[in-house]
């Protein structure tokens, strides 16, 4: 009692200390709201080692705006920016809860809702369905094969129902990707897919879709074109393993598509084999 007492005597001698510490206080608080955007450019070069940049930035952490570039890693000489500004807004909608919206200009069919919460002892994010369109020659940036290929065309990238949760033990562990469950669909498609090494224009339509059902899949289908590529791939054990096969749909037309069949994997007759992992 006589501890506290004095304790406290000591604070009303010297007012000064409350006054330093809320100044202390108001300082942090003032820091956090105000994060620098650069902070955010310089996480996101870091973790995708340079392929995926964020420069002429502007704003804070929490709302900002900036060019995203890609490239094939740090350094690279053919990196592109992509033509419309990145804007995002981030907030907290509770204790545990917070929510990122994403603007891309006409690249996003919509702004691209991100909510992220902490329920019993793990974390939850979920993203709103969205569209992604890129033409296809900004592949060319990510380096080999694709500035060999430099393919011309359309991308689509679509997200369906797309959630992933960290932490806690997944009644199958080859159904997590680094520690977490994905639950969803993801669709990449390549419309009208062209290429410098081929005379063939277009050579044809694709898609690669990812589903979860019985754990990470990846599943190539060729929706039209002479050049047939097909396969499946699967994440296991932290590793992506995938095999296919590139062909032309008729015989006629191999010569048109030899160099961009060696290109894509080692040949076999008519066909070039597409393996990861």
């Amino acid at each position: 009692m006589k501890k506290s007492i004095q304790t406290s005597s000591t604070f009303k001698a010297n007012p000064w200390r409350w006054s330093l510490l809320g100044g202390l206080i108001a300082g942090l608080m003032v820091l956090v709201i105000n994060l620098p955007a650069l902070w955010l450019a310089t996480a996101i070069n870091s973790a995708t080692q340079g392929r995926l940049s964020l420069s002429e930035v502007h704003g804070s952490i929490w709302h900002g705006h900036g060019r995203l570039t890609l490239g094939a890693g740090h350094g690279t000489r053919d990196a592109l920016v992509l033509a419309d500004a990145l804007e995002w807004q981030f907030g907290m909608d509770g204790w545990m809860t917070a929510s990122l919206q994403l603007k891309l200009g006409s690249l996003l069919a919509k702004p691209c809702k991100i909510s992220i919460s902490r329920e019993q002892q793990s974390w939850l994010i979920k993203m709103q369905d969205s569209k992604l369109s890129l033409p296809a020659h900004w592949l060319s940036a990510l380096g080999l094969p694709w500035n060999t290929i430099q393919p011309q065309g359309q991308i689509e990238f679509e997200t369906l129902g797309i959630s992933a949760r960290s932490g806690g033990l997944p009644a199958n562990p080859s159904q997590t990707i680094a520690g977490w469950t994905i639950k969803g669909e993801a669709i990449l498609r390549l419309i009208n897919l062209s290429s410098k090494l081929s005379t063939l224009r277009p050579m044809g339509s694709y898609q690669l879709i990812f589903r979860t059902v019985n754990g990470p899949q990846f599943e190539l289908e060729t929706a039209q074109g002479p050049l047939m590529l097909t396969g499946h791939g699967r994440w296991l054990a932290g590793h992506l393993l995938f095999d296919g096969e590139a062909s032309p749909e008729k015989p006629e037309d191999e010569s048109a598509l030899a160099n961009l069949l060696g290109v894509l994997g080692q040949r076999q007759g008519s066909k070039a084999i597409l393996r990861l992992g």
